[in-house]
């Protein structure tokens, strides 16, 4: 049956009939294709009446002119299966998308051209843009509500406005959409601040955002149905910083306020999947890779299984509209694996494909790589110790020197100098440097991997790949637990899973069982450096929240430790500079708020730094807070070392919170001389809560009671 579908002075029109979108976003290429189904039934089951995809032009053209649209790639079979399930379609096919996903979807190979720019007018890049409009026109034309098909809408771009101000850019990608016969209603979406900048007046657009965002969608565009592009019920992970969680209980009066006015919104996202492979991206401008795990705390989590928010969701929408749902589909069965010892392996540096001879190292790209990792190969001569720079080493580097790992260089810590050891001969000179997935939200949206700058080295075993076989009685989704293990990549019968980091807070792959076989099967990991025990098992429920901190709301037991510096310190946001009265060797700082300037229960701080013999900044990772408040607000922990003086850590208050003291602590890496803590107050008008008043100082080189090391 053909319907239409219009956008009214007031509402969404189907068939001439207003209609409220309730929609819920998850990504065909997140999901196994044997789950399609499963999960867009799981969505119908919530109460939405749509769902939102995005396409990723780089999953459908790999190589230029070379298209896939097969397997995991098959949009249109998505689409279909969408239809028959009883939902309507948003289509969200960029060019750019972001999605933490790689390159925000754009192909790596156009960063081959040195000079491009992308998401631009540049001739070169519109050629490209003009030739994936048109091969996935082909794809989706058939589908559109306008020729009987599910698809209602159809986005141009993604959030422009956050990038650039350009808007005949704008208008140059939706005349592509409309030449190649997409004739459904086009829109933009951004963030509300953005709206100005990327969207245009003659074409419909939705926010991005909360229910607030909605009065700057009005100011924006007086008239019209208004919609939420991406309402967020959950929030994206990086490698390095807690599992964010946002509160049901806020999510549900949003919902119920949207549903009574009569407001369109969509669930960014309903359920987030998994980014297999290597297709995970990063943020900026700190540079900051996202987690293979895309579970988002969503309603529906990573492995398709209602969550209490999904429940809470379906229940305010079926109590809102009156509506009989469908019963809530069974989950997958979930099998824990047997541990499995990985007993055969084979060095990294042993197993290289011949080498290319080149006078000065250049970016994966132009060595037609895209995905993964690059080694550079040189020879030092016999010397002295000397300093090594690598400017531009994108994104974790291994520096060896005669085969021996001399250091680790991490891009996130903006770390670029080692130190080489003495020489009594010439040794080989090996720089291995990990892709961590391209920048896919914001200015640094160009971002080559490899050493991209001029060249640029600490001690541990080499990279090998280690590989075994499992046996499987019983089919079903399992969590492979890389808690042995420390960085690298896995493969179960050649499916890529994706990364795993001991950083965290991951610490499961999922593995589903549609990928798996009845008897044998065989397993490959990757290791960047040198697992605990080469080990790994099969668990039935994931780790995603993992050891960034330990047991929140439970203070450390200090009592028996004398502070290394206490005092009050004066209210206001001028950054305090708490010198110790002679530098001392540590490790782990722990900064521990005794009271506020308020006088009530909080704790707030903007920057935590500690500052080394010489004056300068030392690289930190946080590894405690004990609380933090990630339901009525962004309180993480890890905003105190973010870099950013804007964001900042919050105890808790949503659920109750606690009383004082409030400790953070930060571990160095390794013993260094501590000269100094630099606190930066909560910014901000007045005297916001939460800002230190009384507080201590406690240096250690060994872990503070209560923590690991």
């Amino acid at each position: 049956m053909k319907h239409t579908f219009e956008i009214g002075e007031k509402d969404f029109l189907i068939d001439g009939k207003p209609t409220v979108l309730r929609c819920g976003e998850m990504h065909y290429s997140r999901i196994p294709r044997p789950y399609w189904r499963h999960r867009l039934k799981m969505l119908k089951a919530m109460g939405c009446n749509m769902v939102a995809t995005y396409d990723f032009w780089n999953l459908h053209e790999p190589r230029p002119g070379h298209w896939n649209f097969s397997g995991i790639a098959d949009l249109a079979a998505y689409i279909k299966m969408a239809q028959e399930e009883g939902l309507w379609v948003m289509l969200r096919p960029g060019p750019y998308v972001c999605a933490e996903w790689e390159l925000g979807g754009i192909p790596w190979w156009l960063l081959k051209t040195p000079d491009i720019k992308l998401r631009t007018q540049d001739p070169r890049y519109l050629a490209a843009v003009s030739r994936y409009v048109t091969r996935l026109a082909a794809e989706v034309r058939s589908l559109l509500v306008t020729r009987g098909g599910p698809i209602l809408m159809a986005q141009v771009e993604n959030e422009y406005g956050s990038y650039g101000k350009d808007k005949e850019y704008i208008l140059a990608v939706k005349k592509l959409w409309q030449k190649a016969g997409i004739d459904v209603p086009l829109f933009t979406a951004d963030g509300p601040s953005q709206l100005w900048n990327g969207s245009r007046t003659d074409t419909f657009c939705g926010v991005n955002g909360g229910v607030d965002s909605l009065n700057e969608l009005r100011r924006f565009r007086p008239s019209g149905p208004l919609i939420i592009t991406e309402y967020y019920p959950g929030w994206l992970s990086h490698w390095g910083e807690p599992f964010p969680k946002v509160g049901t209980p806020g999510i549900v009066r949003d919902v119920t306020t949207l549903l009574s006015r009569g407001i369109s919104f969509n669930f960014y996202v309903a359920h987030g999947g998994t980014s297999f492979g290597l297709w995970a991206g990063a943020n900026f401008p700190k540079f900051a890779p996202d987690t293979t795990s895309y579970d988002y705390n969503a309603p529906i989590d990573e492995a398709g299984r209602a969550t209490e928010k999904y429940l809470a969701i379906r229940e305010t929408i079926a109590k809102a509209t009156g509506e009989s749902l469908p019963p809530v589909p069974e989950p997958i069965p979930t099998i824990a694996l047997r541990p499995v010892r990985l007993e055969h392996s084979a060095r990294l540096l042993d197993h290289l494909p011949k080498g290319l001879p080149e006078t000065q190292p250049r970016a994966m790209e132009q060595y037609d790589l895209g995905l993964g990792a690059i080694l550079y190969r040189t020879h030092l001569p016999a010397g002295p110790a000397g300093t090594l720079t690598l400017n531009g080493a994108n994104d974790w580097t291994q520096v060896f020197v005669g085969g021996e790992r001399v250091a680790v260089l991490d891009r996130r810590r903006s770390e670029i100098t080692v130190n080489v050891p003495a020489r009594y001969e010439a040794r080989p000179l090996d720089i291995l440097v990990e892709a961590m997935g391209r920048i896919n939200y914001g200015g640094g949206l160009h971002d080559r991997k490899g050493l991209t700058g001029a060249v640029l080295f600490d001690g541990r075993p080499l990279p090998a790949f280690y590989c075994a076989t499992f046996t499987v009685d019983r089919l079903g989704d399992t969590y492979l637990d890389l808690r042995n293990w420390r960085k690298g990549i896995v493969w179960v019968n050649g499916q890529n899973l994706g990364r795993f980091w001991d950083l965290g807070p991951q610490q499961t792959l999922y593995c589903p069982g549609c990928w798996l076989k009845q008897g044998k099967n065989e397993v490959v990991v990757l290791e960047l450096e040198e697992p605990r025990n080469p080990v790994l098992q099969g668990l039935t429920s994931p780790i995603l929240d993992g050891p960034i901190r330990r047991d929140p709301g439970k203070k450390l037991n200090l009592g028996t430790l004398a502070p290394n510096w206490e005092g009050e310190l004066p209210d206001g946001p001028e950054l305090q500079k708490l010198a110790l009265a002679e530098p001392l060797m540590a490790r782990y700082v722990c900064v521990e708020s005794r009271s506020n300037q308020h006088g009530d229960s909080f704790a707030t701080l903007a920057e935590l730094m500690v500052i080394g013999a010489e004056g300068k900044p030392l690289p930190l990772k946080l590894i405690y807070a004990d609380n933090e408040e990630t339901s009525s607000e962004n309180g993480r922990a890890d905003n105190a070392v973010d870099g950013n003086p804007r964001t900042y850590w919050h105890t808790e208050y949503s659920s109750g919170g606690t009383d004082h003291p409030h400790q953070l602590v930060v571990d160095l890496g390794k013993v260094v001389s501590v000269s100094a803590v630099h606190l930066l107050p909560r910014q901000g008008d007045g005297s916001p809560n939460g800002r230190f008043k009384g507080t201590r100082l406690y240096l250690s080189q060994t872990p503070f009671p209560g923590l690991k090391g």
